[in-house]
């Protein structure tokens, strides 16, 4: 392995963040001390000592990775904001589409029902959350997108997105299963009569696994920078 190799693979253990942006960078990298050492070897150095020379101008593979995590950390912070700010919405519309174009047999709750309030209060909840963690999404992607085209951290900026974004994702998910505690043969005698409310349950399970592993990868990130 050569000493640019073995250089660019230092920095890349140190540097966590999307693959394809992270393979851009290191390739960027290598590039820029390829032709260093090109420079070097026309100067007259050996090839092992131009790339020496080469890794030795770059720095400590440390601050290289160091120098380059806020940019990864703006590209993820960006895919988690994106997810939520598209990803909420569009569950809230799917559910409603679904209640009133084919509402199950069963599902109105008489009000005179113990659980009717607290059901009608849970669902009122989760419409909540939902419409916060879009509008966490959209603030924290205009966020991150001017404070990383400014240069200045972005890392408070990331932290409060995945504050926001965390907590309306864990109350939504909190508020829907309480509901379906509250009434569970109820439940699922709703998804087993209506095919697409039940197709709707199965991809907001696949939604909301995706917005919670998007939001792992941006919370690793963020603090572990710091």
């Amino acid at each position: 392995m050569s000493v640019i190799s073995a250089y660019v693979r230092q920095v890349a253990k140190d540097l966590p963040g999307p693959r394809g942006l992270r393979r851009d960078v290191l390739a960027e990298l290598a590039d820029g001390l390829h032709d260093a050492a090109h420079a070097y070897r026309r100067a007259g150095l050996s090839a092992h000592d131009a790339e020496r020379r080469a890794v030795a101008d770059a720095g400590p593979p440390a601050d290289v990775a160091a120098a380059y995590r806020p940019e990864l950390l703006a590209a993820q912070a960006g895919r988690t904001a994106t997810l939520f700010a598209l990803s909420m919405p569009a569950l809230t519309l799917a559910w409603m589409l679904s209640w009133r174009l084919w509402p199950p047999a069963g599902a109105a709750m008489s009000p005179s029902e113990p659980s009717s309030r607290l059901v009608s209060l849970l669902s009122t909840l989760t419409d909540g959350f939902g419409i916060l963690g879009a509008l966490g999404g959209v603030a924290g992607l205009a966020s991150v997108t001017w404070t990383a085209r400014r240069r200045r951290p972005v890392r408070p900026v990331v932290v409060a997105l995945v504050a926001v974004c965390g907590v309306a994702v864990a109350s939504v998910v909190a508020s829907s299963v309480a509901m379906n505690l509250l009434t569970p043969a109820r439940a699922l005698d709703m998804m087993a009569a209506s095919t697409p409310v039940s197709l709707v349950g199965l991809a907001t399970l696949i939604v909301v696994a995706w917005q919670v592993a998007s939001l792992y990868r941006t919370a690793r990130l963020v603090f572990r920078q710091g």
